[in-house]
């Protein structure tokens, strides 16, 4: 059985959409594969975790900058571990320099796998210096996976992997049984009662500047005063957009949920009306909240990032796409679901269809899987 590690950016402890398809990834592989994932500890020391399916190193955490991890034994961690399971793939995820860094120590043998999750956006002033080491690796790269078409016909950052054409499209899943409804009624039931009456927006994601929540608070404004926003998890801008809470006078109509615990995460789906992903740029890539909001059936209003077809959402097939940092259009989208239920249930259902045909944990498990077999029998 061959030995594949993963290097990540955060443990799946930490509640975010990347670590969440990492965790499922790993697990459906540890059926084929022995795997491992080395990551970034959330504190300054090391930390071994047995997750279901595979072994999970935390690498100590000096800081963190530009968003990245900085942990300075990463390198010297990962050649232990090379010592004693002798990898015969390791899968990068990226963009992320810490990782991508420990992995130069990997000897050629070793083949690298790239999943490229997102271009680098808010860093571009980082980029030239970046960029040729992101080209270096390219250039030894196996293959390179992306989970949009529009990543891998527009990306520039990974031109030398499309040059090659080592590009592999193969989007996010999710496990469709851990959202059954029947699972979750108590705490369905409880957050409606807590907001009985009134129309549920629920949004989700780390506060940072490209998830737009700023846009959809200021949306709120314009909205009837029984629609509430449940905004979920926290980052660094979770002070600001209590203030600008304040500042509008919505105390009472945008609540605050901080981080939610994985398994309270879909009773929150299936208690809303809608699921609102607001984000503003091409940091975006994906967006699984929205697929996690689809698997409940949930119209999805989110706003175009990419200027192309190639949006999860489906505008008037899965719900409505509108475009970004326009905070009324935003509140006229959310306005006209609020007034249809037929079409927030058509919507929903159709959500559901989309992405119960195209968007599963196990079509995206196969894909990896064929893939790693795939570079391993060219490998030699």
């Amino acid at each position: 059985m061959q030995n594949i590690l993963h290097l990540g950016k955060f443990s799946n402890e930490r509640v975010g959409g990347i670590e969440t398809v990492v965790d499922r990834l790993l697990l459906g592989l540890s059926l084929d594969f022995k795997v491992f994932n080395l990551v970034a500890n959330d504190h300054f020391k090391n930390k071994v975790v047995e997750q279901t399916g595979y072994i999970e190193y935390c690498a100590p955490l000096a800081g963190m900058f530009a968003r990245t991890p900085i942990c300075p034994n990463m390198p010297y961690y990962l050649n232990k571990l090379y010592q004693r399971y002798q990898f015969s793939i390791v899968h990068l995820h990226l963009p992320n320099p810490m990782a991508h860094l420990a992995s130069e120590i990997l000897p050629d043998s070793v083949k690298r796998i790239i999943s490229w999750h997102s271009d680098v956006i808010r860093q571009k002033k980082l980029l030239p210096i970046y960029q040729p080491f992101v080209n270096r690796l390219l250039k030894q790269a196996s293959a390179v996976i992306v989970s949009t078409p529009y990543l891998a016909a527009h990306s520039a950052q990974i031109k030398v992997a499309r040059e090659r054409n080592i590009i592999h499209i193969i989007p996010y899943g999710v496990d469709f049984d851990y959202f059954l409804i029947n699972n979750y009624q108590k705490k369905i039931e409880e957050i409606k009662y807590q907001h009985a009456g009134n129309f549920l927006i629920f949004a989700l994601g780390r506060h940072v500047y490209y998830k737009g929540f700023c846009y959809l608070i200021e949306a709120m404004k314009q909205l009837p005063s029984n629609i509430i926003l449940l905004l979920g998890s926290e980052g660094p801008l979770t002070p600001a957009l209590q203030k600008q809470v304040k500042n509008l006078n919505l105390g009472h109509r945008v609540v605050f949920l901080g981080q939610i615990a994985k398994q309270d995460l879909p009773a929150y789906y299936h208690a809303c009306d809608i699921f609102c992903l607001p984000s503003i740029d091409q940091s975006e890539a994906f967006g699984i909240a929205q697929l996690e909001a689809m698997a409940c059936a949930k119209p999805v209003i989110c706003c175009d990032v990419t200027h192309a077809a190639s949006n999860l959402n489906k505008d008037g097939l899965t719900g409505l796409v509108v475009p970004p940092c326009c905070p009324l259009v935003l509140a006229n989208a959310i306005l006209k679901l609020y007034q249809n239920s037929l079409l927030r249930r058509i919507l929903g259902q159709s959500a559901y269809n989309y992405a119960k045909e195209n968007f599963t944990t196990q079509k995206m498990i196969t894909k990896v899987k064929n893939l790693y077999h795939e570079v391993h029998s060219y490998s030699g």
